[in-house]
């Protein structure tokens, strides 16, 4: 306990006029193992029936240690529930991001929802909502809140029915595609086959969690065409052919420019071309560091790369059009390297980032 911010938290509801708010300073235990220094929720209570009971577990042990566990939190939930219930008809938790939802669904009675909420590209808090006697499967909430202002957030709602019993479908990038990146909250939630399955999304591989969709906007002989809306100075255009509504605005979109296989002979392409581009890996024995390194050693090693646009008076990268007509800057470039089952093989995906919440 702090008592110091208990007294403060005193001091502010008092200076903003919250006088229906009771501030208590107390350790609490459950019915059955209360002590002389400890309080019940019934003492703490009393006659007060609430709707719903907020609970922000301390995550923290001895000596500051962080702790994921829920009996090692405090107060411990586990042994407290009967008395919260007891007292009301809901209980909402909030816990650490880093728990294993599996682990509480199968330690915690009466979850009817599960929300992960992330943003900023982090998870931030799992937040669970009991019921008194619900028996039935919860339902997970991944919610992301937007990054910038103007923008709504965004939810999917689903159940781990659905997507056990969801068949994705695999399919090979190509250039023009759409690659469609889950958000952490979608990540966290465990929803990788129901986002194929629902929205007509082609899986890259069983263990990569990316997705491509089709390019309207090809001419016939699979270039991208230099008049297409991504090189017009227009917002809304840059989103053309994207859907963002539901699971689909909760994570990132980019255009892909390039698909080569994921060799020595594709590296150095690729690393000479787009020298400092951000890089990730999925489902390849590299890790998304050891590709970067692979890749920038191969662009120094390369003549006759392509170099990093020149920097404008404000710092900013010059906008320009690449060979196939996709605007972009160095900041843009995204170089992913994937398993892609369909093809049987690791491919290296260079890709212009269009989209994000």
């Amino acid at each position: 306990m702090l008592p110091e911010l208990v007294e403060a938290a005193k001091r502010n509801f008092a200076v903003l006029g919250a006088d229906n708010i009771r501030v208590c300073c107390q350790r609490i235990a459950s019915s059955s193992a209360a002590g002389e220094d400890t309080v019940t929720v019934s003492d703490l209570l009393g006659d007060f029936h609430p709707d719903v009971i907020f609970l922000d577990p301390a995550r923290r042990g001895a000596g500051g240690r962080k702790v994921f566990l829920l009996e090692d939190c405090s107060p411990d939930v586990t042994t407290l529930l009967p008395d919260l219930f007891a007292a009301a008809p809901y209980v909402l938790l909030k816990l650490s991001p880093m728990a294993d939802i599996t682990m509480l669904l199968g330690r915690l009675p009466y979850v009817r929802e599960v929300h992960v909420v992330a943003t900023e590209g982090e998870c931030k808090e799992l937040l669970l909502l009991l019921e008194r006697g619900f028996a039935g499967e919860a339902e997970i909430v991944a919610a992301e809140i937007p990054e910038r202002e103007g923008r709504d957030g965004v939810s999917f709602r689903f159940r781990r029915a659905e997507e056990a019993a969801a068949v994705p479908e695999f399919g090979v990038p190509g250039v023009g595609d759409l690659l469609f990146e889950p958000g952490k909250s979608l990540s966290k939630a465990g929803c990788f086959n129901l986002i194929s399955e629902r929205f007509a999304l082609r899986k890259l591989g069983r263990n990569t969690h990316l997705y491509c969709k089709a390019s309207t906007t090809l001419h016939e002989e699979g270039r991208l065409s230099t008049k297409m809306a991504e090189n017009v100075d227009n917002p809304p255009d840059v989103r053309r052919g994207i859907d963002t509504s539901g699971a689909l605005g909760a994570g990132k979109w980019f255009r892909v420019l390039k698909v080569l296989p994921l060799d020595k002979r594709g590296i150095a392409e690729t690393g000479a071309k787009y020298p400092g581009a951000d890089v990730s890996a999925r489902g390849v024995p590299l890790s998304s560091e050891d590709l970067a390194v692979r890749l920038k050693k191969a662009g120094k090693g390369r003549s006759g790369g392509g170099k990093i646009p020149d920097h404008g008076s404000t710092g900013s990268p010059t906008v320009r059009n690449d060979a196939q007509g996709v605007r972009n800057d160095v900041s843009s470039i995204h170089i992913w390297g994937v398993r892609c089952d369909v093809a049987g093989q690791n491919l290296l995906l260079v890709t212009a980032f269009v989209y994000r919440n």
